[in-house]
Order: C-alpha cells, then sequence, then structure tokens
C-alpha cells in the first residue's frame, strides 16, 4: 500500500519470515473455521436458497447536546440477488463523527460587571465511506469464482480514495440454517490517493487476497458473523493490511433487529500525517514535520436492523 511523506517504517525482506508467519496465520485461521464450521454443522438441514433482491439496512446515530456537544451517524446498506448459480452483492456504507467545541470569554472592567462571549467550532473527528460490489458464479456445489470492485475513503487513516479490482476463487465449507463458512484467495489491482502523498511508495500495485465470511446460529433470535479480507502487496512484501468485522445480531421483532459489531483495521504501512514543528520553548516554528499515523483502528457499533 502507498503512503505519503517521509517513510520511517523499516523494509522486510521478501523472504523475511515474518511475511511468511503472518499469512501462516491467517492459513490457520481459515482452516480453525473450516473445521469448526464443517463439525457444527454436522446432521443440519441446507438452508432454503432466497431468490430475487433481499438485503438489509444498518442505521445508528449518536446526539449530545446542551454543554457538550457531539454527532455521530453511521448507515450500511446489502443487496444482494441470486438466479441459478449466480449472484450479485451491492454493498455501500458511511459513517461520521463531529464534536462542537464552545470557548466562553468573559470581558468587562469588574469581577463583577462583565459580559459574557461564546464561540463555538464544530469539528469532524471521524469519517469514513466505503461502496463495493461482488459478482459470484457457482462452478459446483463447493466451488465459485467470482470478480468485484470497491471504493473507499477514510481520511483519518490518511487515504483521500482507494479503487480495488479483485478477481479468484471461492470454497464454500457449509451453507445451512445453523452455519455458513465461505473462503476466497484472488488477485488484487489497487489504486489510491493518500491525503499527503508519499513518492516513496506506489498508488498502483497488483496484490493478493485471502477472505473469510463466516455464520453461526446461536439460536432462534441470535446470529454471530466474522468476515475477514487480509491483503498483501505483491509489489511490497512488507504492505500488508487487514479488515475484521465480528457481529452479533438479535432479532427484536418482525423485520427489525439491533446488530452489536467490533471492526478491527490493520495497515503495516499506515500513511502520513503532517505534524506543526514546535521549539523547545513551545513556540511553532512555522515548518511541518511528517509521521506515521497508527497501524490499528478499532470501531465499535450498536445498529438498528432492518431485514428485507
Amino acid at each position: 500500500m502507498s503512503s505519503s511523506g517521509v517513510d520511517t517504517t523499516t523494509s522486510i525482506p521478501r523472504g523475511d519470515p515474518k511475511v511468511r508467519c503472518r499469512w501462516l496465520v491467517v492459513v490457520v485461521l481459515v482452516m480453525v473455521f473450516g473445521a469448526t464450521g464443517v463439525r457444527l454443522a454436522s446432521g443440519g438441514q441446507e438452508e432454503e436458497e432466497r431468490t430475487g433482491w433481499f438485503g438489509s439496512a444498518d442505521v445508528n446515530f449518536v446526539f449530545t447536546g446542551g454543554n457538550a456537544e457531539a454527532k455521530t451517524f453511521g448507515f450500511r446498506n446489502t443487496l444482494k440477488r441470486r438466479w441459478g448459480d449466480e449472484s450479485v452483492t451491492v454493498e455501500g456504507g458511511a459513517i461520521r463523527a463531529a464534536s462542537t467545541k464552545t470557548t466562553r470569554t468573559a470581558i468587562g472592567p469588574s469581577l463583577t460587571d462583565f459580559e459574557v462571549t461564546k464561540q463555538s467550532v464544530t469539528t469532524t473527528t471521524a469519517e469514513n465511506y466505503f461502496a463495493r460490489g461482488r459478482y459470484d458464479y457457482q462452478i459446483s456445489e463447493r466451488a465459485l469464482w467470482y470478480g468485484g470492485t470497491g471504493w473507499s475513503r477514510n481520511t483519518f487513516a490518511g487515504i483521500a480514495s482507494r479503487y480495488s479490482v479483485v478477481a479468484g476463487l471461492g470454497t464454500t465449507w457449509w451453507d445451512s440454517d445453523a452455519v455458513g463458512l465461505r473462503t476466497d484467495y484472488a488477485l488484487t489491482y489497487t489504486l489510491q490517493k493518500e491525503v499527503i502523498s508519499d513518492p516513496a511508495t506506489d498508488d498502483a500495485f497488483v496484490g493478493v487476497r485471502v477472505s473469510w465470511g463466516y455464520r453461526r446460529r446461536a439460536n432462534d433470535t441470535t446470529t454471530f458473523e466474522s468476515a475477514l479480507i487480509a491483503d498483501e502487496n505483491l509489489e511490497d512484501r512488507a504492505d500488508f493490511r487487514l479488515d475484521l468485522t465480528n457481529s452479533m445480531t438479535t432479532a427484536v421483532t418482525g423485520p427489525l433487529a439491533l446488530k452489536l459489531s467490533w471492526q478491527l483495521l490493520y495497515d503495516s504501512r499506515p500513511s502520513l500525517v503532517g505534524v506543526p514543528l514546535q521549539f523547545p520553548s513551545g513556540t511553532f516554528t512555522g515548518g511541518t514535520v511528517f509521521t506515521k499515523l497508527n497501524k490499528l483502528d478499532n470501531l465499535y457499533t450498536l445498529a438498528l436492523v432492518f431485514n428485507f
């Protein structure tokens, strides 16, 4: 993946054992989930296949007012259509958070004779958008091939835009009402633009992807889901990204449900951020230095889900 500015991350050679160990962990996890899915689904009935368009919409919104003001809005929509051995999935989502800081100033000739003025400034504290589509064709009962494309924007992680194209094969280990598991293996092409461009790295590269989608129905109302996407840049093997989302959904009534989710985003080559330079005395020099952002981001959400 491409970053911007001065690259302070030590490059790992192609044959470095850390790289091999990283992918070994992913492969082992895939195998563990596969074995677990087959064992839990033993004796289960195959899930009745849905046809036509169906999907779900998640919405979460938090607002605080008064002495402290903050707003958080999140939305995610998933649409899917099946016909015969083919299916299409379209997803999109957005998260935006903002907070308002109020500064009060007292102006007057004495402690008993004054006026208080207020100045409020609203700042965006988080912003993340994505959209992606996928086409699947079932080759056999277990095997499929697929292709897809996606776009994302996460300025607070240094990504102004990231476009990707993916094509590969998948294996359906199990697909019943009780449990489902699918693993995918694909080649990718990524084209991205960062908030601060890094001349030391490429913004376009070919990569390899391993992913899984796991579903386990705990009871009549509660379902656990896990989705993993692991990407590696084949042109720079030290550039590795991970997107893991675990969620628990509980039906409320009719088509409505509550979903608690935890998303982990890891980037071994994070983007750069500009930091104003100060003298040891605390005064600003007027210059800007560049440093790496954090490698790990976490996102926790509680959403109202509408299934249709």
